[in-house]
């Protein structure tokens, strides 16, 4: 999170007008996260509107930095992800399953290709996340929460606001690795350049196609 911060710092201080995509919440909280980039809440109410401890329970004290810099700098957060309570029910009844109430609150939903799918069932293997017999929920879960964030992106790019703007978004390398998840979603839509950043800790770990 402290390297996270770091690229946001160094693209500013380049004068590169930015915006900030969040995974850990989802777009329903974004009126709350435009009251605190505009100085208008204290971090207790804050936290307690966008119900982060529900939405996604890490240590706020990892991300406080993140979040008081967006708002020192006015640069703009925006929520991307998907409820977490839409993804929950996908995942237990598939997409052909989810109600219609859910459908309406959710984008175009783009399904994953074969070479990803390879990939998560490599990482729900190795979890052991899902029974066999709920495999194809579990992908079509995930393509929700990659498909939203993609939208969330798009959406925002091209709006007034944000088509001046460079988008950093935060997010798990399980949607960012090889460029499945929400970049290839991005790119499927618009003809937009972008950089991965996948930071280790060995300094020696290389993702390749093989």
């Amino acid at each position: 999170h402290r390297f996270q911060l770091r690229i946001i710092q160094a693209l500013d201080r380049r004068k590169i007008p930015l915006a900030i995509g969040l995974e850990m919440l989802p777009f329903t909280v974004q009126p709350h996260l435009d009251a605190w980039t505009a100085g208008r809440l204290a971090e207790k109410e804050f936290l307690r509107l966008i119900d982060w401890e529900t939405n996604w329970g890490a240590d706020y004290g990892m991300y406080r930095p993140i979040f008081e810099y967006a708002r020192k700098q006015r640069l703009p957060l925006r929520a991307i992800n998907a409820p977490r309570h839409l993804v929950k029910e996908v995942a237990q009844k598939g997409l052909a399953g989810l109600s219609e109430e859910g459908r309406r609150m959710l984008p175009s939903i783009i399904r994953s290709s074969e070479e990803h799918r390879r990939l998560l069932a490599l990482s729900i293997g190795r979890h052991k996340m899902v029974r066999a017999d709920m495999q194809e929920a579990a992908y079509e879960a995930q393509d929700v929460w990659d498909s939203t964030m993609a939208y969330g992106v798009v959406s925002y790019l091209d709006t007034a606001e944000g088509m001046s703007k460079t988008m950093v978004v935060l997010a798990g390398t399980g949607h960012m690795a090889y460029g499945y998840g929400i970049p290839d979603r991005v790119a499927r839509s618009r003809d937009i350049p972008y950089r991965i950043v996948i930071p280790t800790d060995s300094g020696d770990l290389a993702y390749e196609k093989e």
